[in-house]
């Protein structure tokens, strides 16, 4: 998100906690009885919306084990840029390789060094779930898919909160009204408002492991993205007066 993206977000939100603060002076639910603070109301309403999961990323795995740790690495190394390689070819499709972590294995009985064992690993993020189906369908003769994870995309959820922040204050200032009503009082004091919207919509991990095979994978992964749920709950404190 642009500096200048970030600013308007920031003024909308100042602005929409102005307009509460001027337009709450109704809100509240747990009443408190204080002689010097008077008679107050605690209480939070909640707004929650699903939605499709639009972001998608995927973390795929590569293992290979030689007497050379040299040539195990210049192996990996070369998987590596294969897989780069290939996913240049997908433009909606973002590639970030991990160092690569040999360690040795030891013979059981006599102690001695066997052998190395090493892997390595990438990550794919994407917008386009058709893309990364074709192109883990790609990587598949070489890496394991070890996690796929949904979310919903930064922005999509930014919006989404503003209006779920929306919804939750109109429920809040309907229920200081009746609170209001119910106890008689002709009017609200705002003492204290807390916005807290849940930090991102809850992601989705899909843990099943594809393995890689020396077969040509011939289906590609299936993407099944679901849903999310994005929350916002808002605390409010209020004095009722006569």
């Amino acid at each position: 998100m642009s500096s200048a993206q970030a600013g308007r977000g920031a003024r909308h939100l100042v602005q929409l906690v102005v307009a509460v603060f001027a337009a709450i002076a109704l809100a509240p639910l747990a009443v408190v009885a204080d002689s010097e603070a008077g008679n107050r109301v605690v209480f939070s309403v909640k707004a929650e919306r699903d939605l499709p999961n639009d972001h998608v990323v995927a973390h795929l795995r590569v293992e290979q084990q030689a007497r050379d740790v040299g040539k195990l690495n210049n192996s990996l190394n070369a998987l590596m840029a294969d897989a780069v390689d290939a996913a240049a070819e997908f433009d909606a499709v973002e590639i970030q390789t991990r160092p690569a972590n040999a360690r040795p294995v030891y013979d059981a009985d006599t102690g001695k060094l066997r052998q190395w064992r090493a892997s390595q690993s990438l990550t794919l993020s994407s917008d386009d779930f058709a893309q990364t189906q074709q192109l883990m369908q790609q990587l598949q003769e070489t890496f394991a898919v070890s996690r796929v994870i949904y979310s919903v995309q930064t922005q999509t959820r930014e919006d989404t909160e503003d209006e779920l922040i929306r919804d939750a204050l109109l429920r809040a200032q309907q229920r200081a009204e009746l609170v209001a009503n119910q106890m008689g009082m002709s009017d609200v004091r705002m003492i204290r408002l807390e916005i807290n919207p849940a930090n991102g919509a809850f992601p989705v991990q899909r843990r099943d492991v594809m393995m890689a095979s020396s077969a040509v994978v011939e289906t590609a992964p299936s993407l099944e993205a679901g849903s999310s749920k994005v929350v916002v709950r808002i605390n409010v404190e209020v004095e009722l007066l006569p």
